[in-house]
């Protein structure tokens, strides 16, 4: 029995080499998010209101959804494809420039900005006690 088919997708994410295949999961699960997304709404337009006018636009960047399915085309390559080519396994790879492009798309709301989750910096113990004291004073209030 192929393990892959049995049990579900996993990763020890304490090996640096399973922690890089996560990743590059990870982005290729976006891509397909996107197409599917894409696919599901493709008739689908937004209205956009500017400069006395009214115009509707596609939901989704024709860009990006070509990136996407490019992405997913290298990643479905054969094996001798592959290997002939000068880039080797590496062709299969989201890029840096890709990943920066596809980081910025919300699967949801494809139109509208994202941002991705910064987590904040942690408070020092002065900060914090600050921050608790004007909680309590509003508390108090």
């Amino acid at each position: 029995v192929d393990c892959d088919n049995f049990f579900p997708m996993c990763f020890d994410l304490t090996s640096p080499a399973e922690v890089e295949d996560f990743e590059e999961t990870f982005k290729f699960s976006k891509c397909i998010a996107l197409l599917k997304r894409f696919l599901s709404q493709v008739n689908r337009t937004r209205v956009v209101r500017g400069a006395g006018r009214t115009t509707k636009v596609p939901m989704h960047r024709q860009d990006v959804i070509e990136m996407a399915l490019r992405i997913c085309e290298r990643k479905l390559l054969g094996i001798d494809e592959v290997i002939a080519h000068d880039a080797g396994t590496e062709l299969q790879r989201v890029t840096a420039a890709e990943w920066e492009v596809l980081v910025t798309i919300d699967i949801v709301r494809p139109s509208k900005p994202y941002k991705p989750y910064v987590r904040k910096a942690k408070l020092t113990a002065a900060e914090q006690n600050k921050k608790n004291q004007k909680k309590k004073k509003k508390v108090d209030e």
